[in-house]
């Protein structure tokens, strides 16, 4: 292997100049929320990738770019943020998608998917009910079908909850539950919507937010309201392309849905793509749907 190419100083200290000369002479409307003391910080950084990293921040470098991607070009003065490309999305962002993507037409419940620890693979609460009835002891489907000979989700929630420690081992599942927003009235029909997700993955629970856009930054300051009551803030973080806010993994995520629980609507009051924007979930079946999810993480 080849070392790194090495990069002098005087390089980095020219760059830095450089860029604080443009950043002089950057029209008003890209410069007014840039301080000549914030670019004073970052020539002073004594080391040469902290100060490159300084300068990224300080300008709004795309992460596209600082991972080596080309970048996706756009007018923050003239238009919104472009809608991320599939092929962009995060292990989670593509989960969350693909789920919502496949929810059947006038489907207002939660989407359920399922998979063992360490596969790709994504099954869905029937399969899984299907994978329970290779246990022993367990219950036949039969016994939960309605009339119509259907199985409700609810009842096959119920099901896996019961089966055999093996069906959801502890450890070994990860359990997926997902819930697109209820768009405002004057929303476009292909207006990109906010994906509630909650998981439990690898014995971990965790509440996130799959958003159109990028957060605008890594720690945003979340308000929920629950059945329309007083607000609870939060601090959620960005993970994967800072289009996915999570709250704090574990104990906390767990605090956030079992107040969730009985509830029928949630709204998400959070600083987005610009401006303030409420964010209206109805969720009127977890408390039937969660079950499989508690059950993977033993709460």
């Amino acid at each position: 292997m080849h070392p790194a190419p090495r990069i002098k100083s005087s390089t980095l200290s020219c760059l830095a100049l450089s860029t604080a000369l443009c950043l002089a002479a950057m029209p008003t409307a890209y410069a007014r929320d840039i301080s000549e003391d914030a670019i004073r910080i970052c020539t002073q950084e004594p080391d040469r990738f902290d100060r490159l990293a300084c300068f990224d921040a300080l300008l709004g470098t795309p992460k596209s770019v600082i991972a080596g991607k080309t970048p996706v070009l756009w007018d923050p003065e003239k238009e919104a943020a472009p809608t991320p490309d599939r092929l962009d999305y995060g292990p989670l962002e593509a989960i969350a998608h693909k789920m919502e993507d496949a929810r059947p037409a006038g489907d207002p419940s939660w989407q359920f998917r399922y998979s063992k620890v360490g596969q790709t693979s994504l099954r869905t609460l029937e399969q899984l009910v299907n994978d329970a009835q290779t246990d022993e002891n367990t219950p036949l489907i039969a016994e939960f079908k309605d009339e119509e000979e259907i199985l409700p989700e609810k009842a096959a929630a119920a099901l896996v909850a019961r089966s055999p420690e093996t069906t959801l081992e502890p450890g070994t599942a990860n359990i997926y539950l997902t819930m697109a927003e209820t768009p405002p009235a004057d929303a476009g029909e292909d207006e990109p919507k906010t994906i509630l997700m909650l998981s439990c993955e690898a014995d971990i629970t965790t509440a996130r937010l799959i958003l159109p856009v990028e957060a605008p930054r890594r720690r945003n300051q979340v308000s929920v309201r629950v059945d329309g009551n007083v607000a609870k803030e939060d601090i959620w973080q960005t993970s994967e392309n800072d289009r996915v806010l999570m709250a704090a993994r574990g104990l906390v995520s767990i605090s956030h849905i079992t107040k969730w629980i009985q509830s029928q609507r949630l709204q998400f009051d959070l600083f987005v793509n610009g401006q303030n924007k409420a964010t209206v979930f109805e969720t009127a079946n977890l408390k039937e749907m969660l079950p499989p999810l508690r059950r993977a993480c033993r709460w």
